[in-house]
């Protein structure tokens, strides 16, 4: 296997590197794939010669997209991570002020990390039941419910930044479900994850 060197390094809000204390990771492996899901297929004949009349397609959706890394000497058991309401597996990667997420800090302990987006949502996205997506003003809800405070105050000895620019990048990364939430979906992607995954 391709061995890349892997660092983790701060740009998107313009801090040095000497900001915070960052290890070398050296990566064995990584990729990513699917997980899960279903097939339905549209009654009729398919008839390539109509792309307007869906008769005979299939539409796959429902499944988890999953992002993994394996450090070199990797430890015998790994993580999965599974992201909360209203977000993706982006919020394990980095902090909104730009330090190392657990998917890092656990990289450079020696476990290998798997980062999944649930069903619906996210580079998941693509759901088998319709849904409506709306565009709702809905910060200060997030803000509460991931106990950050009572917008717009913070909760004594919470451990976020208090600048502008995190709690922009911590709004930008909620995301829409993309169908309705589903219980079992997910945990039948979970199923279908920690099956393909191969240590």
């Amino acid at each position: 296997m391709n061995k890349i060197k892997f660092l983790t390094f701060i740009t998107a809000l313009g801090l040095s590197s000497s900001a915070y204390a960052m290890k070398p990771i050296t990566i064995e492996d990584q990729g990513s794939f699917m997980a899960g899901g279903k097939t339905i297929t549209a009654p009729g004949k398919y008839d390539g010669s109509k792309p307007t009349d869906f008769a005979g397609e299939t539409l796959h959706g429902d499944h988890a997209y999953v992002f993994y890394q394996k450090p070199v000497n990797a430890k015998k058991n790994c993580l999965v991570f599974l992201h909360g309401y209203g977000q993706s597996g982006k919020s394990w990667e980095t902090t909104p002020d730009g330090r190392d997420g657990f998917q890092n800090i656990f990289l450079e302990k020696g476990f290998p990390t798997y980062i999944v987006d649930q069903p619906r949502r996210g580079r998941a996205g693509q759901s088998s039941v319709p849904h409506q997506l709306r565009a709702m003003p809905d910060d200060q809800l997030w803000y509460n419910t991931f106990r950050i405070g009572e917008w717009p105050n913070v909760y004594d000895n919470v451990q976020v930044p208090r600048d502008e620019e995190s709690l922009r990048q911590f709004f930008h990364q909620m995301t829409p479900d993309t169908g309705a939430f589903d219980q079992e979906v997910i945990s039948d992607l979970l199923v279908a994850d920690l099956a393909g995954i191969q240590l």
